[in-house]
């Protein structure tokens, strides 16, 4: 194999599992930052967020999430009641910045 190849196959893979790590450490600071808020929220397994918004989309003020734990116990929470809470801005939805409109079409 051709050195140059096997040096950009070998940054190639370097770059994805560090982009592998960040996503995963990113889950980690949601899941543990959700933990420490609502403590026993993980006693069923994963949860699921949902996010919704008004019209005007300033996080977190415009914003509810609903959290579904693992045995299906739903909690809706208007994050408006919230705002002041650490916890808030570390399950912050991609796209959606502090004092910015949210932009559902910028999602990724």
């Amino acid at each position: 194999m051709n050195p140059v190849r096997k040096a950009q196959d070998v940054i190639r893979s370097m770059q994805q599992k560090q982009a592998e790590r960040t996503e995963l450490l990113g889950r980690l600071e949601r899941s543990t930052a959700l933990q420490a808020a609502f403590p026993g929220l993980f006693d069923h397994g994963r949860v699921k967020l949902r996010f919704s918004s008004t019209n005007h989309h300033e996080y977190p003020v415009d914003f509810k999430l609903t959290i579904v734990t693992g045995n299906g116990n739903v909690l809706a929470l208007d994050l408006a009641d919230y705002k002041d809470e650490p916890w808030v801005m570390a399950v912050k939805p991609k796209g959606a910045d502090a004092n910015r409109r949210f932009d559902y079409r910028r999602r990724t």
